[in-house]
């Protein structure tokens, strides 16, 4: 990024003192394709996140497509079976499983074998698969520390894939045996962050061994450093990835997944520790960090929702700390995607950055009606409000003939927001209106620091 970011002034930096405007547009006859649901993409904690009723509830509702989970090899059969429970309500909440595969540090610090440790993954790979045929992903270790904890350490690339080439013999031995559900694909690095050079130094390897490679899989918390926030950054990704991959000769269109990702805990929020106003941010950023990988077409990698419930830190939840069922105001931005329809709609905004802060639109839309959501994305760096100017066009005859309803609702620090309102801690329906046949649907609404809105229109039911 070339734009050098402003002065970060930190949570006490007062409002601008009036609202600037924002004019979106969206065009209802203009169909961009199928809508690749960000929400239907996500992690469980792991063996301590324990989900209640309510939870589970929660979760069933986003229809999720994949859930990422984690295991750690052992020889211990006591403490396999301590797995079961949680993947089997894993499984029970998704079409599919991605289990993250751990315990390396063993063999790092000389305790472990590697032929132990990877009879040991075989062994925990055979059980899940045999018991949870949704298996399907498996996650060569995560976010690889060299033994003085490093990231950095220029060792970590051949240490790594020691690794990764045990566990691609694993998965090939397992799929020979034809276990039940689809067959298990390996993928990595599953690095901390996204770099260009340490991916391609994984990708030489594994091209020079020849070895499987069925996904691509990292994480990226960078944007919230390096780039202060600005996600515009990550539509960059798509093209790098098939770039390195095609250049290899390796296999282009393979998935690209990013396991985790996030603007927290790192910033001038963390010195703040200001929990409250950083869930905010976070139920802002997350559907902007979505939008700007969609927006990089076809193939675009596919950002994982991070996390039900975090052990340490609470500013990622999707669901309340000790309330069960109860979301988050990244909960509820999350039930929001989830309402919006099947196809995707032209639309565009002209209050957004180059880096991408401002205000953002995504539209939907199928038999059932549209549905768009607004939000204005300040990460911590800015502090503007907006009044925004909404022009839906080109409305079909289901619109123009019977009329319809319009119900928007929000989610900001005084919407939707547990520590605010715990007696109604879902996102609010701030307006429901009845409209007369119309070929264009134009209203206006405010959008406070970080605030996400949605506006649901359904024909048939007009004035």
């Amino acid at each position: 990024m070339s734009e050098s970011p402003p002065p970060e002034p930190g949570w006490n930096t007062p409002c601008p003192p009036a609202n600037r405007p924002a004019t979106v547009r969206v065009n209802a006859a203009d169909k961009l394709g199928a809508f690749v649901r960000p929400e239907q993409y996500n992690n469980r904690f792991g063996l301590a996140d324990l989900l209640g009723p309510g939870d589970l509830a929660f979760l069933r509702g986003l229809r999720l497509r994949i859930v990422r989970v984690w295991g750690r090899p052992t020889a211990d059969a006591e403490a396999l079976s301590r797995y079961d429970e949680y993947l089997r309500t894993s499984a029970d909440l998704a079409d599919e499983m991605l289990m993250s595969v751990g315990g390396y540090e063993a063999v790092r610090d000389g305790e472990l074998g590697m032929d132990a440790y990877a009879g040991r993954v075989e062994q925990l790979l055979l059980d899940v698969k045999t018991r949870h045929p949704k298996l399907r992903y498996v996650e060569c270790l995560n976010e690889y520390r060299c033994a003085d904890g490093s990231w950095d350490n220029p060792a970590r690339f051949d240490e790594y894939f020691a690794y990764y080439r045990r566990f691609a013999e694993v998965i090939d031995e397992l799929n020979a045996r034809e276990l039940p559900g689809p067959p298990l694909a390996l993928g990595g690095p599953v690095t901390c962050d996204f770099h260009e050079a340490d991916l391609a130094e994984f990708l030489d390897r594994v091209k020079q061994a020849g070895t499987r490679l069925d996904f691509v899989s990292y994480h990226q918390y960078q944007y919230g450093r390096g780039f202060h926030g600005r996600p515009a950054v990550l539509g960059f990704e798509k093209q790098i990835v098939r770039g390195l991959l095609a250049r290899r000769g390796l296999d282009a269109n393979i998935s690209i997944f990013i396991t985790e990702h996030g603007v927290l805990p790192e910033g001038p929020q963390r010195e703040a520790a200001d929990v409250e106003a950083d869930a905010i941010v976070q139920a802002a950023a997350m559907p902007t960090a979505a939008l700007s990988y969609m927006n990089s077409g076809p193939g675009h990698p596919i950002p994982f929702q991070w996390v039900t419930r975090h052990g340490q830190n609470e500013r990622k939840n999707q669901l309340a700390p000790g309330r069960d069922g109860m979301p988050t105001p990244y909960g509820n931005v999350l039930k929001m995607l989830s309402m919006l329809k099947a196809e995707r709609l032209a639309a565009a905004c002209d209050a957004t950055d180059s880096g991408g802060l401002g205000v953002h639109v995504l539209a939907t839309g199928d038999a059932a009606g549209l549905a768009v959501m607004v939000w204005n994305y300040q990460w911590v760096a800015r502090r503007d409000r907006y009044a925004v100017r909404l022009e839906v066009d080109s409305l079909d005859n289901a619109f123009r003939t019977a009329g319809f309803r319009v119900e928007r609702f929000l989610v900001d620090a005084e919407h939707g927001n547990f520590r605010r309102t715990p007696e109604s801690p879902q996102m609010a329906k701030v307006t429901e209106e009845s409209m007369a046949p119309v070929g264009t649907y134009r209203t206006t609404f405010p959008l406070a620091v970080n605030a996400v809105s949605l506006l649901v229109l359904t024909p048939g039911d007009g004035a």
